[in-house]
C-alpha cells in the first residue's frame, strides 16, 4: 500500500512539472497579415511578394507553441497556393500588344506589320521605295499626320487612302491603314481602327517647320 502511494505521488509531481503550451505572437501576426492580403487579392495573394513575410513569420512559430499545428497548416496552404500560381503563370498567354498611338502632331507605332496580300491587292514591303509607291497611287493617297516612333529614332509622314469611291475600288487593300513613310522608304503600315488618337499641347510657335521638336 505504501509503494502504491509513493508511485501516485511521483506521477502527480511529474504532471505538475509539465510545461503549458503558449500561443505564438508570430502566428497571430502571420494570420492577420495573410487574411488581409487574401481579402484584397484572393488567389493572386500567393504570387504577391508580401506573402514572403507571412511565410517567414509562420516558420518562426515555436514547435512547442499551441499554435504550431495551425501555423503548419497555414504554411502548407500557402505553399500549395504558390505552386498553383506558378503553374498558372507558366501557362498564361502573353498580353495583347499595345495599340499604336497617334497624337495631333505625331503618330507613334509599336509594331511593324508584315507586308502581305489582301483580296484587293498587294501591300508594300517595309523598306521599299516610297516615291514610286506614292506616285503609282497618285491623288488616292493623301497626307495625314507626321509620325515618329516612341524612342524618337524614326520620324516621317503618314498617308491614308482617299475617300474617293474610285480610289477605294482601285486600291482597296490600303483602306483602313496608315502608310508610314520615313527617309524615302515605306516604314510600316498601321491599322487605323486600332490606333488611338492622343492630343498634345505644343509651344505657341510650333508648326510644320519645328514639329520634330514635339514630344508625345
Amino acid at each position: 500500500m505504501k509503494k502504491l502511494a509513493s508511485l501516485l505521488c511521483i506521477v502527480a509531481l511529474a504532471a505538475g512539472c509539465r510545461r503549458t503550451a503558449l500561443p505564438s505572437a508570430k502566428f497571430e501576426a502571420a494570420r492577420k497579415r495573410f487574411e488581409s492580403l487574401y481579402a484584397q487579392k484572393l488567389d493572386d495573394a500567393y504570387a504577391d511578394p508580401a506573402i514572403d513575410e507571412v511565410v517567414a513569420l509562420l516558420k518562426a512559430v515555436p514547435a512547442d507553441s499551441s499554435d504550431a499545428a495551425s501555423a503548419a497548416a497555414l504554411l502548407a496552404r500557402i505553399e500549395t497556393g504558390q505552386k498553383a500560381a506558378a503553374e498558372s503563370a507558366a501557362h498564361k498567354p502573353p498580353p495583347p500588344p499595345t495599340a499604336p498611338q497617334l497624337s495631333e502632331t505625331w503618330a507613334s507605332h509599336w509594331d511593324r506589320p508584315d507586308a502581305g496580300t489582301t483580296a484587293a491587292g498587294t501591300l508594300p514591303d517595309p523598306g521599299s521605295d516610297a516615291a514610286s509607291f506614292l506616285a503609282s497611287h497618285g491623288a488616292c493617297l493623301v497626307p495625314n499626320r507626321p509620325f515618329r516612333t516612341p524612342d524618337g529614332k524614326t520620324q516621317g509622314d503618314s498617308y491614308t487612302l482617299s475617300d474617293s469611291p474610285d480610289c477605294k475600288k482601285k486600291f482597296g487593300e490600303l483602306s483602313g491603314l496608315y502608310v508610314m513613310v520615313a527617309a524615302g522608304k515605306i516604314f510600316q503600315l498601321a491599322p487605323i481602327a486600332s490606333t488611338q488618337i492622343v492630343k498634345e499641347t505644343l509651344p505657341a510657335d510650333a508648326g510644320p517647320a519645328n514639329a520634330a521638336d514635339a514630344t508625345p
